[in-house]
């Protein structure tokens, strides 16, 4: 909003602050409203205008397709934005133009400072068919819905900013500052007939009711807007309370303090369930996870002792391969058992495969280095899986092929994400790819692995080559998932 000031000519500094008090008041009018509410003050050229605030309704589709703050108009094609920064009274609401298909309607209002100075202009632009419901709604809502909207051109709407956003169809009820209820809305008699109130509530006092509602009287005592979820006969409702301001009748002055408040309350107990059992199910989910891991742990524990005990130093190399991949599928595991979906960071993953092949295969008198370069890289957990025992093979090639007759070298894992495709590169300056060696793995028990978890599980591209010792390049494309899913679902 600061930059968008900037463009005016007019605005004073303690003007500002009324703009900006009213910027954070903006979200909940157009959710009241349904409608965009805009806020334009003077341009820096003569007859100009520019939008420093927009607020887009969460209650119906807004009719801008994107937010219209910086734009800029002209007199000529807004006279009742301009009758209103020109003092003028506005003439009621105006038809506008066609926008993103919508017939608009457009209602404009002063801002005025403390010395009735008019500071900017507020436009609530709806399309014609919210307009109309909006015209035909209960005379008492009407009048109490212009209240709430002149309190925040006065800066009176405390808290405004600090209660969530409206959802359609809310149940709202007004009563004055005792308590009294004076409107309810057919949405709250449904839901207070579900607590158990058969009869209407209109007449009725707030402290009468078997319901938490202390939220209104600290609203109106604190004579700020407030929001609170609470409990109600095995329900959970959302509870926003926004105070009510009139005007004395004699003088036209406000009358200090809220005159009553409206509430507006929605039923959110089918959510709450299934955000409770979504949580179940993701802690169960990871509870089998972390089973799966320890499991896999377990298993590896006892091909080391069995590695060990091997009088073949060719069997326990052997055995120590199968343990370290073992252990990168673990590694996945552990990864899914800690987070709250489905989706790994393979940068996490490629470090702990590392550690694993430092401890378990290099060789303790070389000197032989192992660097991770690359920023975080996400895989949907059946790719990373694949990608895990893809890493630890190049790794444990690099380590034990290509430093056979040297002590000193350094091996790179390099992630790389290009949009569409994932490359995991693995490269090392050691000796080299031996003339005899069949890429595709024919009588190489890892690059057979390498080479069919690549093509016909992650439907991707494997080359290695020699380049100053040997570069392995894996490509992957992205997939989501969903389509992962979907492919589960296909294949059961």
């Amino acid at each position: 909003m600061e930059d968008a000031i900037a463009r005016s000519s007019d605005v004073a500094v303690s003007d500002g602050e009324l703009l900006a008090q009213l910027e954070r008041n903006i979200p909940l009018l157009a959710d009241l409203t349904h409608a965009d509410v805009l806020l334009y003050v003077a341009g820096n050229q003569p007859n100009t205008a520019v939008v420093v605030a927009h607020g887009e309704p969460h209650t119906v589709s807004s009719v801008y397709p994107a937010r219209q703050v910086g734009r800029q108009v002209e007199r000529k094609n807004e006279p009742g934005l301009f009758q209103v920064l020109d003092g003028i009274e506005p003439r009621g609401e105006q038809a506008c133009l066609m926008v993103r298909r919508y017939q608009t309607i457009q209602e404009w209002l002063p801002v005025c400072n403390k010395d009735g100075q008019v500071v900017a202009a507020l436009c609530i632009e709806s399309n014609c068919l919210e307009f109309d419901r909006k015209r035909q709604k209960n005379l008492l809502f009407r009048q109490t819905l212009n209240r709430i909207i002149h309190s925040a051109l006065r800066g009176r709407l405390a808290g405004a900013e600090e209660l969530t956003p409206l959802r359609a169809f809310p149940g709202i009820m007004i009563a004055d500052r005792e308590g009294r209820i004076e409107y309810v809305n057919s949405v709250a008699e449904n839901m207070y007939r579900k607590a158990g109130y058969a009869e209407s509530l209109v007449g009725h006092s707030i402290p009468e009711l078997m319901t938490q509602e202390q939220i209104f009287f600290e609203a109106m005592q604190r004579d700020r807007c407030m929001e609170t979820e609470v409990e109600e006969h095995g329900m959970i409702w959302i509870k926003k309370v926004l105070p009510i301001h009139r005007d004395d009748a004699a003088t036209g002055y406000p009358i200090a303090g809220p005159s009553g408040g409206m509430v507006i309350t929605h039923d959110v107990t089918e959510e709450r369930q299934r955000e409770k059992a979504l949580r179940i199910k993701t802690a169960m989910i990871q509870e089998i996870h972390h089973r799966v891991k320890n499991n896999l742990q377990t298993i590896a524990a006892l091909l080391r002792m069995q590695a060990r005990r091997s009088e073949s130093t060719e069997l326990a190399q052997m055995i120590q391969e199968s343990v370290n991949r073992i252990l990168s599928i673990a590694v996945v595991h552990e990864s899914l058992s800690q987070g709250d979906g489905n989706v790994i960071n393979i940068r996490e993953v490629s470090q702990r495969i590392i550690t694993e092949v430092i401890r378990g295969i290099l060789d303790p008198s070389k000197q032989i280095a192992i660097n991770l370069e690359g920023n975080n890289l996400f895989l949907p957990a059946q790719q990373a899986t694949s990608c895990a025992l893809i890493i630890n093979e190049l790794l444990q090639n690099a380590v034990e092929h290509g430093f056979q007759n040297r002590t000193l070298g350094q091996v790179t894992v390099k992630l790389m994400d290009l949009g569409s495709e994932v490359v995991v590169e693995i490269a090392d300056n050691g000796e080299g790819l031996p003339q005899t060696i069949d890429v595709s793995g024919k009588g190489h028990l890892g690059l057979q692995i390498i080479s069919t978890l690549v093509k016909e599980d992650l439907k991707g591209r494997f080359e290695m080559v020699n380049e100053n010792g040997v570069k392995a390049r894996v490509t992957i494309p992205k997939r989501s998932t969903s389509s992962q899913n979907s492919e589960a679902k296909g294949c059961g």
